[in-house]
């Protein structure tokens, strides 16, 4: 599908994630490589290394113990800090605030992979995911406004809302399924005063899309564009020609 875009939009936040089926090897020493550090600074000027700790739980038949780990992550920012990459040896993690088109957004995060395979080959992958979170919070002014911008599916009920007057969100959330891809999809009054009652109508159009069956990392780049065809033909089921009016004002 050939990518769709508009002049302007309302993304607040796109993020891509990879999820490692076993730690990276090459990421688990307390240095990142040398070559994937230079490939991301090609992207990210701003450097901030540090730790987290990650807890589980392990069951034996005689007993049920807790585990920590502390695990080395690393996380660039942009000049602005208007996008990030987090990276470890058990996932990759990129998200954009100012979004204007795809390739450019995969490529954050193919470049660092590309040096990944070159440092470890047959890297598995467990889950490889796609969200785009929409927030529209400057033209809709009354809940009967909704239904000008959004097609029936996602509008209807907002014209029969019981007790509007207390409620303090609203959501409608539907799951797909298109052979191994999953998407979510969340939409409503997204109120930025919750859990206050709502004042302010900023509806929210949320779409997360992933593939979680294992596969290589060389399948990656292929996924990606598979899961953001789905994720663009779906946010386009989600808008009427009203809305592309304004988008491309």
């Amino acid at each position: 599908m050939k990518d769709i875009c508009y002049k302007n939009n309302y993304l607040v936040e796109v993020v891509a994630r990879l999820d490692f089926a076993k730690p990276i090897e090459a990421l688990m020493e307390p240095v990142l490589p040398a070559d994937i550090h230079a490939e991301i600074k090609k992207h990210y000027s701003i450097f901030e290394p540090n730790k987290i700790t990650r807890h589980g739980v392990q069951i034996s038949d005689a007993s049920v113990k807790s585990e920590k780990e502390e695990i080395q992550q690393w996380v660039y920012h942009g000049e602005e800090r208007d996008k990030s990459i987090t990276i470890s040896a058990h996932f990759i993690v990129v998200t954009f605030k100012v979004y204007r088109d795809f390739n450019n957004f995969k490529e954050h995060i193919i470049s660092p992979i590309r040096k990944i395979i070159e440092l470890e080959k047959n890297v598995q992958i467990q889950r490889t995911g796609l969200r785009f979170v929409n927030i529209y919070n400057d033209f809709i002014k009354s809940l009967s406004d909704i239904k000008q911008y959004f097609p029936p599916m996602l509008s209807c009920s907002f014209e029969n809302l019981i007790d509007q007057e207390s409620c303090s969100r609203n959501f409608l959330i539907s799951e797909y399924l298109y052979d191994e891809i999953k998407l979510r999809m969340q939409t409503g009054i997204y109120n930025p005063d919750y859990p206050a009652k709502i004042k302010k109508i900023d509806f929210i159009v949320d779409l997360d899309a992933f593939i979680d069956t294992p596969h290589v990392v060389t399948d990656v780049e292929g996924f990606f564009d598979e899961i953001h065809d789905k994720i663009q033909d779906k946010f386009e089921s989600c808008i009427t020609e009203e809305m592309r009016g304004l988008l491309n004002e």
